[in-house]
């Protein structure tokens, strides 16, 4: 990030030399002062607005990801029968993760579930394992891989590497002895590379836990600023919308009237762009409660049993 955050003061500098330079030869012109005036101005606007620009949107990898590592859950479950430590390269990258497979040694359907911001693969796996929230899914296997910058993986998460990852996993996962589908789930900033990859890969369900329509719903949520060309300020896109009408698996999407971060109204307006969706609403949830919310876990097991029926 500091060659990038260097590479964008160098800009600045060139950009106001280059706007300096410019008033310059506006003030050696034949123009009337008027008019100088008026594009001396409409240039300092221009550098202020670059300004801004580029420290807004080198400052939004700080306030969106939020990486983790979680040691102790990853010696703690990687140490049991059930979960195995999973490591596969794709591309030129490495990727990290948890595999919990299901209770039968049958082949069985297999959940690649994308976590939210902050957690891990092993430190969700190990609050499922301790608040006994296995027991809706253990005729399932289930793969969690860790996000880049987060876990054991290297490099920094952004949004491209999000939806690189999502396509990854996939491909490792169906083709993991055993699974005879693959069914996709994810839960708050996880919700993006979900729909991602149920639009572009063959999955058998999709389901979303307080999911957003997209970026620009997120940012708006906190500054209600970012429509028309402002949406240029939104480093991070996730289009999950525009994904959601290319998606051909059933749907169910979970979300909370109580949501502090993603807005309800987001939720609402992602699940009309399914051909084909369940919508529940959770009533004085607040938006960490949600994953393991009773509610919801419930939800997605009578939709997990539809799938399978």
């Amino acid at each position: 990030m500091l060659w990038e955050i260097l590479l964008a003061v160098a800009l600045f500098i060139a950009l106001v030399a280059l706007l300096r330079a410019g008033e310059k030869r506006l003030k050696k012109s034949r123009l009337k002062p008027v008019a100088v005036r008026l594009l001396a101005g409409l240039l300092a606007v221009v550098e202020i607005f670059a300004l801004v620009y580029g420290i807004f949107y080198f400052l939004q990898d700080l306030k969106l990801f939020y990486p983790s590592s979680s040691p102790s859950s990853w010696e703690a479950l990687t140490a049991r029968p059930e979960y195995e430590a999973v490591e596969f390269t794709a591309g030129r990258k490495t990727w990290h993760g948890i595999l919990r497979h299901g209770a039968s040694e049958e082949p069985a359907p297999l959940i690649l579930f994308f976590y939210g911001n902050g957690q891990t693969a092993s430190g969700v796996m190990q609050q499922m394992e301790a608040s006994g929230t296995w027991a809706y899914f253990n005729d399932f296997h289930c793969l969690m891989m860790d996000y880049a910058g987060y876990g054991r993986n290297e490099g920094r998460p952004s949004a491209k590497n999000m939806r690189g990852e999502a396509l990854a996993a996939y491909d490792y996962a169906s083709a993991l002895p055993g699974v005879t589908r693959v069914i996709v789930g994810g839960y708050s900033i996880g919700t993006g590379p979900a729909a991602y990859l149920a639009a572009h890969r063959e999955v058998a369900g999709l389901f979303l836990l307080a999911p957003y329509a997209n970026s620009y719903d997120l940012y708006n949520s906190v500054l209600p600023i970012f429509y028309g060309p402002l949406r240029l300020f939104v480093k991070h896109r996730f289009n999950s919308d525009k994904c959601a009408r290319a998606v051909r698996a059933p749907a169910l999407v979970v979300a909370s009237e109580s949501d502090e971060v993603v807005p309800y109204a987001s939720s609402l307006k992602l699940n009309d762009c399914f051909a084909e969706s369940t919508f529940v609403t959770l009533q004085g949830t607040g938006h960490n409660a949600v994953l393991l919310n009773r509610q919801a876990l419930e939800s997605v097991k009578a939709y997990l049993d539809g799938l399978a029926s």
